[in-house]
Formats: C-alpha cells, sequence, structure tokens
C-alpha cells in the first residue's frame, strides 16, 4: 500500500514538471514567433489557424491563445511541389 502511494506522488511530480516543461517550451516559441517582422500564420491540417502574430495585422491574432477557426477561405490552399 505504501509503495503504491510513493509510485503515485512519484508520476504525479513527473506529470507536473512534465508540464511545466511543456508550459516553458511554449512561451518560448510564442516569444520567439512574436518576434518575426513580418506576418506569420499556422494552420492546421484541416487549414484552421493554429497561431497569427502580431504582423498579421489580424484582430485574432493572439500569442497566449491561438483560435482554432474554421478553415480559412482568404489562403490559397497549400500544394505538394
Amino acid at each position: 500500500m505504501v509503495e503504491e502511494v510513493t509510485e503515485a506522488r512519484a508520476a504525479e511530480a513527473e506529470r507536473a514538471r512534465l508540464a511545466a516543461e511543456a508550459t516553458a517550451a511554449r512561451d518560448e516559441l510564442t516569444r520567439i514567433m512574436e518576434r518575426i517582422g513580418d506576418g506569420f500564420v499556422a494552420f492546421d491540417r484541416d487549414l484552421r489557424y493554429t497561431y497569427a502574430n502580431r504582423g498579421t495585422g489580424s484582430p485574432s491574432s493572439s500569442a497566449t491563445s491561438p483560435s482554432a477557426s474554421a478553415p480559412s477561405s482568404s489562403f490559397a490552399r497549400p500544394t505538394s511541389c
């Protein structure tokens, strides 16, 4: 019983550590993306916005809260080379 509690606490501590690392990595990536002077937009596979930096001039651009909107019709679908 004590061993199970110890393992559960260790697993929770590891989960918290990994979550903190993921948050730090996301924050660093956001800082990097915001330094890009030109507009930068990222889309998922369904062409939904996942990120737009301030350079896009988009009212929905936000470093802290990327939106998952409907596919954009203002951008051409990427084609294979």
